[in-house]
């Protein structure tokens, strides 16, 4: 008779944190059986999130990225609208200046 060895169940914290121990997927998946829980679980995004996906980011350094352009673009969209309506002002005063 064949002892089976009686399989650890790992949680999604659990998974992560082995994960975070691990740079890439494919270390993770040859070193640790909760990578393959968390395949099962559909686990991976969150416990892989840290990880390098080849192109040299990580997926919350894009995540970040674009965060900062969003806040950018807010930025400048706001100082557009500053300098607008400055400019309206500019003109109304000037256009009543002028009338008087």
């Amino acid at each position: 008779m064949v002892k089976r060895r009686k399989r650890r169940i790992y949680t999604k914290e659990e998974c992560v944190a082995e994960a975070k121990k691990y740079r890439t997927r494919s270390e993770w998946a040859a070193s640790s059986p909760s990578y393959a829980q968390a395949r099962n679980n559909g686990w991976l995004g969150d416990c892989t999130r840290h990880m390098s996906t080849g192109r040299l980011k990580t997926i919350m350094d894009i995540e970040m990225e674009a965060a900062q352009k969003a806040r950018i673009r807010e930025a400048n969209d706001a100082s557009r609208w500053t300098r607008v309506a400055n400019f309206l002002n500019i003109e109304r005063t000037y256009g009543k200046n002028q009338d008087q």
